[in-house]
């Protein structure tokens, strides 16, 4: 089902140092409601299935529960909303969102960005006192009317000693989560502290591994974020979180904001060739095909020291099951890159212990089959069958 993200607008009453989108110019204005409902109309005859609004911050707009009413009445399967909740801390924003999801709750996903349980670190990264309080009553207002929703976390050098702390802290709370979203800076250009506020990645990764560690055992959904996904060799023992993003985010998707309209891109080719390398390290990795490879900007500033290519014996020590799976892959045109989504099926599955599989409904060339078959004999599937 391809996904529209429609950024509403990109003022905020945040003021995050961070933050990936450009202040307004003065020839731009924002959206009306009758605009955003054109495009939301526009976009579902094209097709589209699920719709994302985020900002700015789109739940300072008064008629959003008109616009997510709306999207549901129009035939939307999921809705998604991205929020710092600070005007959530007016319960009477969140009760008037209750009623415009009302018969549509399980379909409805709110995600909240928290960057911190501490209040000095969260209004560090907000730039904005009295923030975190706001954030903090805005989810116990979400809770209070029965919302689930996700938490998403920037980690950045302020905060990722923290991270530990952090899973601690969610863990404590009982939220009704849906899942926890962890992220890096996105590089966006106008962005001036990028160099400050972006952690070493090996120094993150043990800080990392026992916050998911925790999670992961008091039995919540851990993902990266699309614009945070790192190379795959540094989230070596959790490979997954690589794999379940791309699988959820990499499908063709379609973003619009009043400066312009495209592609979704972290997972375009032409994007990915812009804004990131790869060195030579990775052409010895056996996981290169599956491998975005790492913002030019973090080479620059770190190198490639960290990087620790893959090789099959890492594969050859995995334990393997008696049984094949089954993977059907009809939908992989459904994405981006039809062939990457094969890969990264197949990857997923001999990481659960499968060295055997069946792969039904594959519609490629026989070049891209060749490819498919050498990279599984690269992660030791010792028989693949394409049927």
């Amino acid at each position: 089902m391809p996904k529209f993200h429609l950024s509403l607008l990109t003022n905020c009453d945040f003021k995050c140092p961070f933050c990936a989108k450009s202040p307004l110019p003065s020839n731009k204005k924002f959206y009306t409601f009758k605009e955003a409902l054109a495009l939301i109309i526009k976009k579902k005859k094209e097709g589209y299935n699920e719709i994302s609004f985020d900002g700015g911050e789109p739940t300072l707009i008064p008629w959003l529960d008109k616009l997510i009413y709306a999207s549901f009445k129009e035939g939307y399967r999921e809705v998604f909303l991205l929020t710092n909740a600070s005007p959530l801390s007016d319960e009477n924003k969140v009760k008037s969102l209750k009623k415009a999801i009302s018969g549509h709750k399980k379909n409805f996903s709110i995600s909240i960005s928290l960057h911190s349980h501490k209040l000095k670190v969260a209004e560090r990264l907000s730039a904005t006192s009295g923030s975190f309080q706001r954030t903090m009553l805005g989810i116990k207002n979400l809770k209070k009317n029965g919302f689930s929703f996700i938490i998403y976390h920037l980690i950045t050098t302020l905060n990722y000693r923290l991270l530990p702390d952090f899973a601690s802290f969610i863990i404590q709370k009982k939220y009704p989560l849906e899942s926890i979203t962890f992220s890096y800076l996105f590089p966006a250009g106008h962005i001036k502290n990028i160099k400050k506020l972006y952690p070493k990645l090996s120094l993150v990764q043990p800080y990392f591994i026992k916050a998911v560690s925790k999670l992961e055992k008091a039995g919540f959904k851990v993902r990266l974020s699309s614009c945070g996904l790192i190379p795959i060799c540094l989230l070596r023992g959790y490979e997954k979180l690589y794999i379940r993003t791309f699988i959820n985010d990499a499908r063709k998707a379609y973003t619009t904001d009043i400066f312009k309209s495209e592609e979704f891109p972290y997972f375009t080719k032409s994007f990915n060739q812009l804004n990131r390398i790869k060195t030579k390290k990775c052409s010895l990795c056996i996981l290169n095909p599956v491998c975005y490879g790492m913002w030019k900007f973090y080479i620059d500033l770190y190198g490639d020291d960290e990087l620790k290519p893959f090789d099959n014996t890492y594969f050859a020590k995995l334990s393997s099951k008696k049984s094949a799976a089954n993977l059907h892959l009809k939908n992989i045109n459904d994405y981006n890159e039809p062939l990457y989504a094969a890969f990264m099926n197949l990857l997923k599955l001999r990481l659960e212990g499968y060295d055997s599989v069946r792969i039904s409904g594959l519609n490629i060339y026989e070049e891209q089959k060749k490819r498919l078959m050498d990279f599984a004999r690269e992660i030791k599937l010792t028989r693949v069958e394409i049927i």
